[in-house]
């Protein structure tokens, strides 16, 4: 029997599909996302207001509170897409912090996260307008000219193909829409640089071995290495399967109107699994906390290492709404204005 190698590619395509798909599909379980939850290095409150004052200069003020006091004065987002959108967390906490939303569609590929996403969604009446869809973000193609404004919470490194997602979000949004990225752009697949491994484990070793224990694998987290291609595909194939393209895929349809690093380049590969051992109640900890914060705040600020978690705000490029006006102009279409 002949074998055609594309038909074993496409074969090894669909099976990593649906086993991303298996993987989420398992976070959707709250005992498993609160597990994930302790063991990230997000879930430490100091981290949180780093993150805060890296993009709003305040610690104590909140980032979605920034975005809509100085992008959305009176908090209406209009039509909102969230891509990768989970179980919907990010719109809802969104709401809660004073948005409004005219319509709100979500895409995700697992069936059950959209599923929750729309119970709750719904429970909660985030919008008047509801739509959750279960999609693969790789062959995904949005509305064109149809919101005000697209989203990508930690999602936008799972996608492969960047340069039809970020075309198709340019051709999507309406003049004066607005894109937000809050994102993983590190190295792909979590290739870690000689230069961060080696910062992470001179840091790793003098932590006390109390703070080190494994809450994930159950031993003393004794180093911190750059796993194989392998592991992650095996594990995720989707996770950051092309995060270090994702800048300048960007940048390529889009003008970017604010940029900023919030780190992530040291604190996240020293926190993962053992972020948990960590209580900021206690003196000791917090302390320790705030200072590999600030250490790697310093290390990020004079270039020495770059950053692996980026906040973007991006408007798409006038060269490509003049193309589409170009485009439209002959059936009518008066709406579509090149933004001032």
């Amino acid at each position: 029997m002949e074998i055609h190698p594309e038909n074993n590619q496409q074969v090894s395509r669909e099976k990593q599909l649906e086993q991303t798909r298996s993987h989420w599909d398992k976070l959707a379980s709250e005992e498993l996302r609160r597990d994930f939850t302790q063991r990230s290095w997000g879930s430490l409150g100091s981290i949180q207001r780093n993150h805060n004052y890296l993009v709003t200069n305040d610690p104590d003020y909140y980032w979605i509170d920034y975005v809509k006091d100085k992008y959305f004065k009176n908090g209406n987002a209009g039509h909102t897409l969230s891509l990768g959108c989970g179980e919907g967390f990010i719109e809802r906490l969104f709401k809660q912090c004073g948005f409004y939303f005219e319509s709100i569609t979500g895409v995700d590929l697992s069936e059950k996260c959209i599923e929750t996403a729309k119970q709750r969604a719904h429970h909660e009446m985030i919008a008047s307008k509801i739509n959750y869809l279960f999609a693969d973000l790789n062959n995904y193609t949005p509305s064109p000219k149809s919101y005000n404004f697209i989203l990508f919470f930690h999602s936008l490194h799972h996608i492969k193909s960047l340069e039809n997602i970020m075309l198709g979000c340019a051709k999507a949004l309406l003049p004066n829409g607005l894109l937000m990225v809050n994102e993983f752009v590190g190295p792909s697949r979590f290739q870690w640089t000689d230069q961060q491994i080696k910062a992470a484990n001179d840091i790793l070793n003098i932590i006390p071995e109390n703070l080190r224990y494994d809450l994930q694998h159950h031993v003393t987290k004794q180093k911190i290495r750059r796993p194989t291609i392998d592991e992650m595909i095996s594990d995720d194939a989707s996770e950051a399967v092309r995060s270090a393209d994702i800048e300048k895929i960007l940048k390529r349809h889009f003008d970017v109107l604010e940029e900023k690093n919030w780190g992530g380049t040291i604190n996240n590969l020293l926190f993962a699994d053992i972020a948990g051992n960590f209580d900021l109640q206690n003196p000791y900890h917090k302390a320790l906390v705030e200072l590999l914060i600030h250490h790697e705040n310093i290390l990020i600020a004079n270039k020495i290492l770059p950053s692996d978690f980026k906040f973007y705000i991006a408007k798409p490029k006038k060269a490509l709404y003049q193309k589409l006006i170009d485009l439209f102009r002959p059936l009518g279409n008066e709406r579509l204005r090149s933004p001032q």
